[in-house]
């Protein structure tokens, strides 16, 4: 497997439990939290914090939540939620269609996601790719990252299969034979990976940065009248978020 250099969060089942002794204010203010998806190590800070009581001293009762029908971009614009676990692509996709939806932190300071294939295929570089099969989520930033990547690489973006596949579990859809290449980040699918004992090759994108800029990925967002409206709500919870991924990573 092709590993790139990544500082590693510590993984959910290793938060301990126990509060950190600051005074708790008598009346939380209840938030609500969406992530992008099931609980996994992107979001370690957010639980450390959770556990650790950081929230709570904060002033703030926050209830997270995962997404269903409607994902995190969705509830954060329409105010079902106050605060959302997102990727820095689909925010700019909104912000291009007018919705008022704001980055308001960067869980992770470089893009730590990559593609994915079976060991078996011996595909290194993003000229591979060419004859396989690409399980997609349905965004519509990957088709053009990966057009640019295999142009870039002098590949042929005509050959590669593009089948849908929803929000399916890629490292299943992979071991399964059902697809060959998946967006996946390492932090996360790539150690789980490694843990299923799944040979994978994964081109990272910041291998890549001559073809494609990097950025932030994933990020916490909030709407713009929830930053107009409680600025205060917004600062005591990325404080306390803050505290979470600190205390993660030491």
């Amino acid at each position: 497997m092709k590993r790139n250099p990544v500082a590693l969060l510590v993984l959910l089942a290793s938060i301990g439990l126990s509060a950190c002794g600051r005074a708790v204010p008598s009346t939380l203010t209840p938030v609500t939290l969406m992530l992008d998806w099931v609980p996994n190590t992107n979001h370690t800070g957010i639980f450390v914090a959770q556990s650790r009581g950081y929230f709570a001293e904060a002033g703030l009762q926050v209830n997270i939540i995962q997404p269903g029908e409607v994902y995190a971009e969705q509830a954060v614009a329409a105010g079902a939620a106050d605060f959302g676990v997102s990727f820095q692509e689909q925010i700019t996709l909104a912000r291009a269609d007018a919705i008022p939806l704001v980055s308001i932190a960067a869980i992770l300071q470089h893009n730590t996601s990559g593609f994915a294939s079976r060991a078996e295929l011996a595909a290194q570089s993003p000229a591979d790719w060419a004859g396989l099969r690409y399980g997609s989520f349905g965004s519509p930033f990957e088709e053009p990252t990966l057009r640019v990547l295999m142009t870039c690489d002098g590949g042929d973006f005509s050959r590669l299969e593009i089948v849908e596949t929803g929000f399916a579990d890629p490292l299943s859809l992979l071991a399964e034979d059902q697809t060959d290449l998946a967006w996946i980040f390492f932090g996360w699918q790539g150690l789980q990976a490694e843990q299923l004992g799944i040979d994978l090759n994964i081109v990272m994108m910041q291998d890549w940065l001559d073809c494609i800029p990097d950025y932030y990925t994933p990020v916490l967002i909030a709407s713009e009248a929830t930053i107009a409206e409680r600025p205060q709500i917004v600062r005591a919870f990325l404080q306390a978020v803050s505290r979470g991924y600190q205390e993660a990573i030491r």
